[in-house]
């Protein structure tokens, strides 16, 4: 019995020591850790998708540049090729990659 409040005596000695700000600012982390995880997993959630739709919405942005300025050379194509008299030919360019010079353009008609 008498080493039994002995034991007792040393916990509550030990426990004095150490102050309620000690522990509330030891246990703080962990219970606001523990609060607000499920928000935290949500927040991370949505933070990758943001990302993921970011990339995706330059790519596009890219992709409609692209197109914009296709559209403007097949304009101003068509505005040229308008002057042309039908009897004109015409050639459409296929580009040079291992091409010998005499078949450089394809004929086409107006």
């Amino acid at each position: 019995m008498a080493d039994e409040a002995n034991r007792t005596v040393a916990a509550l000695s030990l426990f004095r020591s150490v102050s309620i700000f000690e522990i509330f600012i030891y246990l703080l982390p962990i219970a606001v850790t523990i609060f607000f995880y499920p928000q935290m997993q949500a927040f991370l959630e949505i933070q990758s998708r943001m990302i993921d739709t970011t990339g995706k919405i330059k790519q596009v942005q890219t992709q409609m540049r692209s197109k914009e300025a296709e559209k403007k050379r097949a304009f101003l194509t068509m505005e040229e090729l308008k002057q042309v008299p039908d009897d004109t030919n015409v050639y459409k360019s296929i580009g040079m990659k291992n091409v010998s010079p005499g078949y450089l353009f394809e004929h086409t008609t107006k």
